[in-house]
């Protein structure tokens, strides 16, 4: 993947922003609904915000806008949900919001319920593993938000562009990737740590 350097993250002061590398411009602006009690210092939404600014917004449940039916896609794994390979190339254009839940996936229903969400075409990820180092009960292709958008804007350059993909996006996983690896190294310094241990989880 072609993600910049962390560098200057392992050096800098908690006080400071650091200055990845470039990032394309997404190709769609993305609505992150936000379960309140969940806290945004374990949230990897912030993630996207930090990185993409101004075409990202994180919008407190259950304040939900009145989204167009039209150009506003909802990420989410439902029964009717489709793939991005299955919608057209007409249709893939027209997308001008991606809208994503942010939540405990064991409270992802309540938001769902939301008339503003469930009148929302829903489209899902074909097929991706977690790297989320945070334990949960659920498979592995139940992504943490940032890897859910990374993905999303990958499949959606790759069904839209007749192109190969080759990194545009990669940098949403600046932080994610800097945090996998900085939790990596700490589990392996210290073996005898205890944690809910994930299988196969920590690479030596």
């Amino acid at each position: 993947m072609k993600i910049a350097t962390h560098d200057e993250l392992q050096t800098m002061s908690r006080a400071k922003c650091p200055k990845c590398g470039h990032m394309r411009k997404l190709p769609v602006d993305v609505d992150i609904i936000h379960y309140p009690t969940e806290l945004l210092t374990k949230s990897t939404a912030v993630h996207a915000k930090l990185l993409a600014p101004t075409q990202v917004s994180i919008i407190d449940y259950p304040n939900v806008p009145d989204y167009s039916l039209s150009d506003h896609l909802l990420l989410y794994p439902s029964k009717t949900s489709v793939s991005l390979n299955e919608l057209s190339l007409e249709d893939l254009r027209q997308v001008r919001k991606l809208v994503v839940i942010d939540s405990q996936w064991h409270k992802a229903n309540a938001v769902l319920r939301h008339p503003n969400l469930q009148k929302l075409r829903c489209v899902k990820i074909v097929t991706s593993k977690t790297l989320f180092w945070r334990y949960q009960q659920h498979g592995d292709e139940f992504l943490a938000t940032i890897e859910a958008i990374y993905q999303f804007m990958r499949e959606h350059f790759e069904a839209s562009q007749s192109s190969p993909y080759a990194g545009a996006y990669d940098n949403l996983l600046f932080y994610y990737s800097f945090f996998y690896n900085l939790i990596q190294t700490a589990y392996k310094s210290n073996p005898a740590s205890k944690f809910t241990r994930k299988q196969n989880y920590i690479k030596y």
